[in-house]
């Protein structure tokens, strides 16, 4: 394991520089226990890693509470051991975003109408995308979400910056109609105290105008409406086509019962029907034989024998069996010469070892008389 480096956030331990820390390589057979392992290490992109390239990741000892190594050194993991420490990890640093003071200029020379300066309210350490939007359907959509939850922790964070700001002015402003420019008639004005941060508020709601409907919703209304008395009488057709023409799948039907697929038949090489035959009709034999269990006949592994060893050799055989065995000449001059090279070891043979072999001493005395 030579240069592995923990996997673990963004922990720099490796094999080479940390001699004392051991290493242990993700559990791939435990899928569940593996999946752990992977979202505590923050590393998603392990998931899509084949299973020889994912164990080749390891995870330090560092990361390892103390009740999941069976012994002080370490060296072992306990069965259901999952990293949660972060030990000599680094959490990546988070660019907080710095808040210029709010600048609230009035427009008029009463104070009923005022401006905010927000030309330099947001100042970043670095330069970050642009987000664009798109009008849909009525409605402002972002084209791109990849950071809409950071885009709206700092609009929270600047929108409390400048309503607390706001907070320490109170202003007058005009609520009502003012002036009717089609006909030029004033309506009844009311000036009331407010404060900036009520004021803010009332400008950033969206302006509807009462009338206003969206015009895919209108023409949805519109296809319902025309299509209502025919909406039950062609679903309850389509269903019921569905049940006689689909066939019945393992998923749920209608009436809440499930029901298995028959399986299909699948086309046999006769070839193999003939193999698997022929292989029973063996198995069956050989059974048969086990059964019986009959006896060997020795008649026939002596003959066996009789063509594979020496003639000597085959009529030591013969004697030690008991059976019926005529010496011929050859057979006695070779039971002379090994009795007359090693009479001791020609009687070890006898005595000892209880080999059946004709006494020499007796039929060398018989044919020198």
């Amino acid at each position: 394991m030579g240069g592995c480096r923990c996997s673990y956030k963004n922990c720099q331990n490796s094999t080479k520089s940390s001699e004392n820390l051991h290493f242990f390589h993700y559990p791939v057979r435990h899928k569940e226990r593996c999946k752990l392992w992977i979202e505590m290490a923050n590393k998603p992109q392990f998931c899509d890693l084949e299973e020889d390239q994912l164990r080749n990741k390891v995870i330090c000892e560092q990361h390892f509470e103390d009740k999941y190594f069976p012994n002080p050194l370490k060296k072992r993991l306990l069965q259901g051991a999952v990293p949660s420490l972060d030990g000599d990890s680094l959490e990546p640093p988070v660019e907080i975003p710095l808040t210029e003071d709010v600048h609230i200029m009035p427009a008029n020379d009463d104070g009923t109408i005022f401006m905010v300066k927000t030309e330099n309210t947001f100042k970043r350490r670095r330069a970050q995308e642009c987000e664009s939007y798109v009008y849909k359907n009525g409605l402002i959509l972002p084209s791109r979400g990849k950071r809409a939850e950071i885009k709206k922790e700092i609009k929270m964070e600047n929108d409390g910056a400048l309503h607390r700001v706001l907070d320490n002015k109170e202003m007058q402003v005009v609520t009502g109609m003012t002036i009717n420019a089609t006909k030029r008639t004033t309506n009844p004005v009311s000036i009331t105290s407010m404060k900036p941060k009520k004021v803010l508020n009332r400008l950033l709601e969206p302006i509807v105008h009462p009338n206003f409907r969206n015009p895919q919703i209108m023409r949805d209304e519109l296809s319902i409406e025309d299509d209502k008395p025919n909406i039950e009488h062609v679903e309850i057709q389509d269903l019921q086509e569905d049940i006689s023409i689909v066939p019945a799948t393992p998923k749920q039907n209608l009436n809440g019962s499930t029901s298995a697929k028959k399986p299909e038949a699948v086309p046999v090489n006769k070839n193999y029907l003939r193999k698997i035959k022929q292989h029973s009709r063996e198995i069956a034999t050989i059974k048969k034989m086990l059964q019986e269990k009959t006896k060997l006949d020795m008649g026939k592994i002596l003959e066996a024998l009789k063509e594979s060893v020496p003639p000597t050799l085959y009529t030591i055989v013969e004697l030690n069996m008991k059976l019926q065995c005529d010496l011929t000449m050859n057979d006695l001059q070779f039971f002379g010469d090994i009795h007359k090279h090693s009479p001791q070891v020609y009687d070890l043979l006898i005595n000892k070892y209880d080999w059946k072999l004709p006494d020499m001493e007796k039929y060398n005395s018989e044919n020198s008389m």
